[in-house]
Formats: structure tokens, C-alpha cells, sequence
């Protein structure tokens, strides 16, 4: 690990890596908003439920391929020689892209059957461009969040992620400045157009690094090494495709769809803008973020320590982050969610309030899920995941009893976090008869939950600003930051095995070094 995961590579990678997530997160936080103005509320509906199939279709083309790329790549960058590293890379993001195209051809020959089941019937050209984008994003996928995030070339990464949400946010920037709005069709051809950038601008990065590793020493740095079997990486993927599909009915795309099915665009509307704003939130918390750039130095360091109580003790930590960074987000919405979602979505989606708090309290519960897969993974026991996976088939049968009943759109998402509370029970519960003792930082979740309560009933009580402006919600912003800052002074979560596991983190640059 000497020269691959060094302490120098990984501060340059985190240097690198918080830059690009802060300019995509903005980027991204202001292209959401954009594309909420520029598309009238039926066709909003009709663009959130676009998305949500390109989503589900891309998760359904990886085939727990993503898993092997995070599993092994950084095990043959650290023990096989750079022509060796390099075949890997190059046969399995070869794979990956082929069965990506597949999934888009289907898409693009049955665009019009697919576009009338799920609800939004018509829209078959648009359809067609978004299973363009569906094979350009993923291809960008592939090569940008798995090969070059597992080589910590995040320099790279970065700058191909930036330059596709400038494209798109400009793109849409542009539109709303001359015309004011858009139809369902430019917004569908810009989205192509960036990613395909995107893609350009990975692939270039990617093919810079493998070129390099060809032209390294072939022999490898550990000559007792063996390289893990096919079967080993099948069972892999394998076990990791199972559980997703086990997984498929609770997702939020699918449970889009059916909304978007069964209530209509309108309510799909609502529940897309919600959705797309907390997918946000979610994807730059620590357990979505850091893990993403950590994950490989961490396997890395697994592999050669096999150390489970280090491991526990720093992904316990990244969900403990998380949930502070959630906790003044999560007292704003539930103190003032009517505000938030009038002013961010223009007045187009009111009564999202409801439906926004619960799917952030749901971004807590996946960030657990991301750690309990994480753990699974890393130690050899993917299987768990899909045995605990089987609770979440129910989801889909009780949101479509919701739906049927014309029970308010904000039950959705409180099937979804029943389902997910009995997940991770099931999931740690069956780590342990692995003999994998898997231990939940309980105590700091019930102290941050706690905070949070506390935050919520301040930030309600607290004086109503007199407009419902951008600037009143501001406004409301830093008092909720500040009460949520006062709760956890007061209960401190960060206790003594946080700290701990807060010092291993922190050590794992030095480690690197061994």
C-alpha cells in the first residue's frame, strides 16, 4: 500500500475529491431547481418518473458488477503488477458497458409500451433520448465512481462530474433565461448531451491511467498473492445482484413509478420533487460521501490487517457523521417543511412537506443499510444482505394498498422506512450467527435523535418570518442550525467509542504507509 494508498495520494484524492463534491452538490442543488421552473407540473410529473426508470434500468444492468470493481480493483492495485491491474479494469468495465448497452437498446425498441405502463403514455420519443442517456451516463458511471474512484485518481473523477453538471446546469440556465420555460424534450436532450461529456471526459482520465499501469514492472508487489477466482468474483456479484433485486420494489424509483401509475402525474409531481430533493441530501452525506472515496483504502487495509473491530468502529463513525450532517436539515423540514418546499419548488408542489421529512428520515436508515453492505461485502457475507432483503418485497404490496385507498401520498414513504428498520434488524442479526460481530453505534443514533427532537420543537416555536421568500428561508435555515448545534452540545453523541472510532479514521492515512 506503500505507493498506491499513501498518506500523499490520499490527501491529494480528499483535496480533490471535497472540490468536486462541492461544486457537483451546488451544481446539482441548482440544476434540481432549475429543471423545477422550466417544466410545467404535468410534465414535471412525466420528467421525475423518466428518471426514475433510467435509474432502475441502470441499478438493473450492473448485475453486482459495481461490487467486484469496489472489492477487487483495489486488491490488485495493491498486489498485482500494473499489465495485470490493467487487463482487470479493461475486461470488467468492458462488461459492465456491454451489458449497459443491452439494457438501453430494449429500452429504445420499447419505448412506447414502457412509457404507457408506467403511466405517462405519449412519451415514447422522449423515452427514446433517455435510453441514449441511460447508456452514456452509465458507461460514465463505470468508468468515473468505480475505476478511477477505486485508483484514488479522484482528480480525474472529479473534473468529469463537474464538467457534466456544468453542461447541464448552463444548458438549463440558458433556457429559462430566454424562454422562461421548457418542454419535456430539450430538458430530455440536454441531459444527453451532459452526460455525454461526462463520459468524454472519464474515459480520457481512464485511459491516461491505464496506459500508465501497462507500462509498469508486471511482476507482482506480493509474490504470495493469488488472484481471487472467477467464482469468487461471481459469487460476488451474484449475491450482490440478488439482494437489488430483492430490493427492487421498495426502491424510490420503483415506488415513483407506481405513484406516478396509480395517482398520476400531479401526485407524482409532489412526490418526485420531494424525492429529488432528500436523493440530494442523501448523496452528500458522510455515508454516501466519504464512504465513496474511503471505501477503497479501507478494503485495502481489511485485506492486509484483517482487523473487523477497526472496520466496525470506522464505518460506525461515518454513520454517526452522517446523522449530524442530516440533523439540521431534518429539524428545518420538520419545523418549517410548508416553507421549504414552496420557496425551493416555486409554489408548484405544496403539500410535499410531509412527504419530504419522511423520505429524510429514510436517508437516514439507507445511510445504515449502505454501512451494513459495506461490512457484508468487505468480510465475505454478501449473502446476508439478500436474506434480509426478502422483507422489502412487502413494501411494494402495501404501497399499492395505500394508493388504492387514496391514502395521502406521504404514507409511501413510511412503508419504506418500516421496511427498512426491519432490515437492518434482520441483516445485523444474521452477521452475528456469521460470527461477524457487527456492532450499531445505538447509543449515539438514540443521543443524535434525541438532539434533533429537541432542534425541531425550538425551531417550531420560534418566531414565523413575515414572507415566504428565499430570504425568510435563510432565515429559518441558520436558527434551526443553530438550535441543532445547542442539542447536541447538550446530549453529545460523540462518545467514547465515536472518539475511538473518529482516531482509527483519522490513522488510517498513517496506516496507509504499512
Amino acid at each position: 500500500m506503500a505507493e498506491h494508498y499513501s498518506a500523499q495520494r490520499l490527501r491529494r484524492g480528499i483535496a480533490h475529491f471535497l472540490w468536486g463534491k462541492a461544486s457537483s452538490a451546488l451544481l446539482s442543488f441548482v440544476g434540481f431547481l432549475l429543471v423545477a421552473r422550466l417544466l410545467q407540473t404535468s410534465d414535471y410529473g412525466r420528467y421525475v418518473a423518466m428518471v426514475a426508470l433510467v435509474e432502475l434500468a441502470l441499478n438493473l444492468a450492473n448485475f453486482g458488477l459495481d461490487w467486484v470493481s469496489t472489492r477487487y480493483v483495489p486488491e490488485y492495485r495493491v498486489r498485482a503488477g500494473g499489465p495485470r491491474l490493467a487487463r482487470f479494469i479493461l475486461r470488467l468495465t468492458g462488461l459492465q458497458v456491454l451489458l449497459i448497452g443491452g439494457v438501453g437498446a430494449a429500452l429504445w425498441l420499447f419505448a412506447e409500451p414502457i412509457a404507457s405502463l408506467v403511466g405517462v403514455a405519449g412519451a415514447g420519443q422522449v423515452l427514446r433520448l433517455y435510453a441514449a442517456y441511460l447508456v452514456l451516463e452509465g458507461a460514465s458511471r463505470v468508468l468515473r465512481d468505480q475505476m478511477l474512484s477505486q485508483l484514488l485518481l479522484q482528480g480525474r473523477a472529479q473534473v468529469a462530474l463537474v464538467l457534466r453538471h456544468i453542461t447541464w446546469v448552463g444548458a438549463c440556465g440558458f433556457l429559462l433565461l430566454r424562454d422562461g420555460e421548457a418542454n419535456l424534450l430539450s430538458v430530455a436532450s440536454i441531459e444527453l448531451v451532459a452526460a455525454a461529456v461526462g463520459f468524454l471526459a472519464a474515459a480520457l482520465g481512464l485511459s491516461y491511467a491505464l496506459c500508465a499501469a501497462a507500462r509498469e514492472e508486471s511482476k507482482p508487489s506480493d509474490s504470495h498473492w493469488v488472484a481471487p477466482t472467477r467464482d469468487e468474483m461471481w459469487a460476488l456479484a451474484a449475491n450482490s445482484y440478488l439482494s437489488f433485486l430483492l430490493n427492487i420494489p421498495s426502491r424510490s424509483q420503483v415506488l415513483t413509478l407506481m405513484v406516478t401509475r396509480l395517482a398520476g402525474v400531479d401526485s407524482a409531481a409532489v412526490f418526485g420533487f420531494a424525492r429529488s430533493l432528500a436523493d440530494l441530501v442523501l448523496r452528500f452525506l458522510p455515508a454516501e460521501l466519504l464512504l465513496g472515496f474511503v471505501r477503497p483504502a479501507l478494503v485495502a487495509r481489511f485485506v492486509s490487517a484483517r482487523d473487523f473491530s477497526s472496520l466496525n468502529m470506522q464505518v460506525n463513525l461515518l454513520l454517526i457523521l452522517s446523522l449530524l450532517v442530516l440533523a439540521p436539515l431534518l429539524t428545518l423540514v420538520i419545523a418549517k417543511g410548508d416553507l421549504v418546499v414552496h420557496v425551493l419548488g416555486g409554489g408548484r408542489f405544496e403539500g410535499g412537506a410531509p412527504v419530504l421529512t419522511l423520505l429524510l428520515v429514510g436517508a437516514a436508515f439507507f445511510s445504515h443499510r449502505r454501512m451494513l453492505e459495506f461490512v457484508a461485502n468487505t468480510v465475505g457475507q454478501p449473502q446476508v444482505i439478500g436474506r434480509g432483503s426478502v422483507v422489502m418485497l412487502l413494501v411494494p404490496m402495501v404501497v399499492f394498498a395505500l394508493l388504492q385507498m387514496k391514502m395521502p401520498i406521504w404514507t409511501v414513504p413510511l412503508a419504506m422506512l418500516a421496511a427498512e428498520l426491519i432490515f437492518g434488524g434482520v441483516v445485523v442479526r444474521l452477521l452475528k450467527r456469521a460470527n461477524v460481530n457487527y456492532m450499531a453505534p445505538l447509543e449515539a443514533l438514540a443521543r443524535i435523535a434525541a438532539a434533533t427532537a429537541l432542534a425541531s420543537i425550538l425551531a417550531a416555536l420560534s418566531p414565523v418570518l413575515s414572507s415566504d421568500s428565499l430570504s425568510a428561508l435563510l432565515g429559518h435555515a441558520v436558527l434551526a442550525a443553530v438550535f441543532t448545534l445547542i442539542a447536541v452540545w447538550l446530549v453529545r453523541p460523540l462518545d467514547s467509542a465515536a472518539l475511538a472510532a473518529l482516531n482509527a479514521l483519522m490513522k488510517l492515512r498513517k496506516g496507509s504507509r504499512s
